[in-house]
């Protein structure tokens, strides 16, 4: 795609872009970090499929939509910052990026689709925002290191009956000297 280029590993988007398209990025290996620019308002399917070297992506508050496996096996990247604009992460967006320990999801995220988090070997804790209505099944396969999926106050038993029963012993709730970070206010 002529739009999208890789210079000195880092991938530029046009400015006034609205959508990444699907596979734009896809299997670019040289592709190291990348600034999304504020137009850019949904990341589309596979658009970083595969860029097994990507260790920073800075997703902007105008982000309502991360397409199917957008961020999929993107081996070196270490840390996904979701932010509280998005609404819908689609199935497998995150799957395999095996470098990730920790990922917090905004409250307008209410779903986690299918594959979401699969493969993700190094993921130790997982924040959940306060308005999760379901978590479909797979979301954390072969998450080997999951240790914590932290949870607002009083919601423990709501999310341990939407999850598979060999996770359920990893959900606590959320400290409260973590509080509501800035990423879960509404």
């Amino acid at each position: 795609m002529e739009n999208y280029k890789v210079n000195d590993g880092v991938g530029i988007i046009p400015e006034g872009t609205t959508v990444i398209a699907e596979d734009a990025f896809r299997d670019r290996t040289d592709l190291i970090s990348i600034d999304i620019p504020v137009s850019v308002k949904e990341i589309g399917d596979a658009a970083f499929l595969g860029c097994s070297n990507l260790k920073n992506i800075t997703i902007p508050n105008s982000v309502t939509k991360i397409g199917r496996f957008a961020f999929a096996d993107c081996e070196e990247l270490t840390e996904i910052t979701i932010p509280h604009s998005v609404i819908t992460i689609m199935k497998g967006a995150f799957r395999a990026c095996s470098k990730v320990k920790s990922i917090a999801l905004p409250n307008n995220v209410r779903y986690l689709n299918e594959f979401l988090f699969e493969r993700c070997e190094s993921l130790t804790e997982v924040y959940l925002g306060k308005h999760i209505k379901d978590v479909k099944p797979w979301a954390f396969e072969d998450c080997t290191s999951l240790k914590h999926i932290y949870v607002p106050q009083g919601q423990v038993e709501q999310i341990k009956d939407m999850l598979p029963e060999d996770l359920r012993a990893f959900v606590v709730e959320r400290p409260e000297e973590v509080g509501e970070p800035p990423l879960f206010l509404d």
